[in-house]
């Protein structure tokens, strides 16, 4: 199989003609194309990224240059936007309320609920709320006053780290095998597979 080179100008562009396919090419002289050689051809498929001439017989192949800090920063944005989405899960994966040895949810429509438990003068007798684990307890307002406590707590502990992370991954030379996994709050997952 014969492969051949058109030169189209003298700035080094051309196209590459499957001597096979010859016949789609009948306003050209073969005679008047440069042949390539098995070694040309090989390395053509090797190395060419688009940019490349051919000059006086031989391929010029141009390198691609990569803006470095562009592609770093692009990486940096990428993990960045992986370290605010775990704090973001972590912090709706349960709260924790000591007192009474049990895990709240704390996904968005729980702290609303959570928030306007909050505004009222005095909650709702025997008011029972189900636990992450299925059963249920009594609300009082020391519970929700822990609850609430809790909620802030955590959710400084793991900006904090978010910040930590974020900090340490843009020091890293590889941005994308920066491993933000420690250091989080506690979750309800965690807890009960430990």
């Amino acid at each position: 199989m014969a492969f051949y080179v058109n030169q189209l100008n003298e700035n080094g562009d051309f196209e590459l003609i499957d001597g096979e396919l010859a016949e789609l090419y009948p306003h050209l002289d073969f005679k008047q194309l440069a042949e390539l050689t098995n070694a040309q051809y090989q390395e053509f498929c090797e190395r060419n990224n688009g940019n490349t001439k051919f000059i006086n017989g031989k391929f010029v192949f141009e390198e691609i240059a990569v803006d470095l800090t562009a592609l770093l920063r692009e990486q940096r944005a990428l993990m960045w936007e992986k370290i605010k989405q775990k704090r973001h899960d972590n912090l709706r994966g349960g709260v924790y309320v000591k007192s009474i040895g049990k895990w709240f949810h704390s996904n968005d429509e729980s702290r609303q609920q959570y928030t306007f438990l909050r505004t009222l003068d005095t909650l709702p007798p025997n008011l029972m709320w189900k636990t992450m684990d299925n059963s249920f307890v009594q609300v009082t307002k020391a519970i929700l006053d822990e609850l609430s406590l809790q909620l802030v707590l955590d959710e400084q502990a793991d900006f904090t780290n978010a910040e930590r992370h974020k900090a340490l991954m843009e020091q890293a030379e590889s941005p994308l095998d920066y491993d933000f996994t420690t250091g989080w709050t506690d979750t309800f997952s965690e807890a009960i597979n430990e």
